[in-house]
């Protein structure tokens, strides 16, 4: 049996928060119920197309974090990151080494959350 992925659950979660069935979400971006019900049953990965989700993402009125996090999980349902990201890292190669660092040690996600924290910290004092 196949369980439904954790985009599969959001998508479904969102969809029910907008009061939208499969059909007329689908009919809203274009696509037919079917394509919805196996995306969320896990048949089916996230949309790969960027503006197949920019239309699902405008149809369930999401914005700011929740589209945020609604991208991000549908990349990786996909198993990639979300385009804008990718193009972020691709203008910034230091990150791509940065990327690469961490995997090779296996720095943990606390190792990350203390990173960011500190970044972030002197990212507030260099604008005073």
């Amino acid at each position: 049996m196949i369980e439904s992925s954790a985009f599969g659950l959001l998508l479904r979660d969102k969809r029910t928060q907008a009061k939208l069935t499969q059909g007329q979400l689908a009919k809203a971006i274009g696509k037919t119920s079917q394509y919805i019900h196996n995306i969320e049953k896990g048949l089916n990965n996230a949309p790969s197309k960027q503006d197949d989700l920019e239309r699902i993402v405008n149809a369930l009125n999401l914005d700011g974090e929740d589209k945020q996090d609604f991208l991000v999980a549908a990349a990786a349902d996909r198993g990639t990151l979300p385009k804008k990201q990718i193009d972020y890292i691709s203008c910034h190669s230091v990150l791509a080494d940065l990327i690469q660092t961490g995997t090779e040690n296996d720095f943990s996600n606390a190792y990350w959350e203390d990173l960011l924290k500190r970044m972030t910290k002197d990212k507030g004092a260099e604008k005073k």
